[in-house]
């Protein structure tokens, strides 16, 4: 007898959070836009591994495309957001790279290390 699993948030996490560490950007962007199909609400995790994916494979645009993603759903961009976009357009756009930066600060998140180092500062 074979049980029905059923995929929720954690999972899509998981699976697009997968495809980050694969460097498989365009596979997380398409198991992104399945959500939906599946009545999986996207959250800020889901964001940020979407983020990520796509800066580990150098697809600014897409990045940009999570982000706006986000703001349309009303999510508040956290730190490890920040980062992660601030290290995607770091080496495409470095002015937009700063632009996330100040928008970070200007948003009262407290810069780390890791905000450091994705903007390239030694």
């Amino acid at each position: 007898r074979t049980q029905e699993v059923r995929a929720n948030v954690i999972t899509f996490n998981a699976v697009i959070s997968a495809c980050e560490k694969g460097r498989m950007a365009d596979k997380a962007w398409e198991i992104f836009q399945r959500m939906p199909e599946t009545s999986v609400e996207a959250d800020l995790c889901t964001y940020n591994a979407l983020i990520s994916a796509a800066e580990k494979c150098r697809k600014t645009d897409m990045a940009l495309r999570a982000f706006q993603e986000l703001q349309v759903h009303r999510l508040q961009a956290d730190l490890i957001t920040y980062n992660a976009l601030i290290s995607a357009c770091r080496a495409s756009s470095p002015e937009l790279a700063h632009h996330f930066f100040e928008a970070m600060q200007s948003r009262r998140l407290q810069a780390d290390v890791i905000s450091y180092i994705s903007l390239g500062v030694p």
